[in-house]
């Protein structure tokens, strides 16, 4: 029985040593060989480059591919990219066998790069039962007047597809205010609490104060 106990912590303490490099090298494999491989393929036919080993191939096909994107991104940026790429919005939208997969797609990358923005604090609420607690977001600081008492705004996203979830009006003084920067938030939801934030203690009235 101490044996058996025994490997299996010295396995599991030999897993969450081995598995973050591990991960990382896969990631940075993929990226290099997989995604660079794409254009690092073409490469090939080029004069002198088809001398170079295939691993350099796959990492100049990666290194021109960021920078095709970014220049995308500069073109994006401009009046004339911005209406382009609205155009092409409407578009992939309005197309009946698409616009459901390009749309859900499309929402999940402004969550992701631009629309985390839009929330303003994270804040810990009653949910979804009386003595449990839920992470949500703050999305709007301007308050609903209810039979004279202040409701706040909240957002509380759900896993896998943090753009959707649950709009709440709750009474303000039931919600707790806490400093946890909105990308911790995100990254508490998402992993369903296996990433938490070093400071996980708070006190609605005291943080309350601090806002004001």
């Amino acid at each position: 029985m101490k044996i058996s106990f025994h490997f299996r912590r010295n396995l599991v303490a030999g897993l969450a040593a081995i598995l973050p490099l591990s991960i990382t090298v896969f990631v940075i494999w993929f990226l290099v060989e997989r995604i660079g491989g794409l254009i690092g393929h073409f490469l090939v036919r080029v004069p002198y480059l088809n001398l170079a080993p295939k691993g350099i191939h796959s990492l100049l096909g990666l290194v021109i591919l960021v920078f095709i994107i970014y220049i995308v991104g500069v073109f994006a940026s401009g009046f004339i990219g911005r209406s382009i790429v609205k155009w092409f919005n409407n578009l992939m939208e309005s197309l009946p066998l698409v616009k459901g997969l390009y749309s859900a797609a499309k929402k999940l990358t402004d969550t992701i790069f631009f629309d985390r923005t839009s929330f303003k604090k994270v804040v810990i609420i009653e949910y979804p039962h009386q003595g449990s607690r839920a992470i949500a977001f703050l999305t709007n600081e301007k308050p609903w007047i209810i039979d004279g008492e202040s409701y706040l705004n909240v957002f509380i996203p759900t896993i896998p597809n943090p753009t959707s979830g649950f709009y709440l009006l709750i009474p303000e003084k039931k919600v707790v205010f806490t400093d946890i920067p909105v990308d911790w938030g995100f990254k508490v939801v998402i992993s369903g609490g296996i990433l938490l934030p070093e400071k996980r203690e708070f006190h609605a009235k005291v943080l309350q104060k601090k806002e004001d």
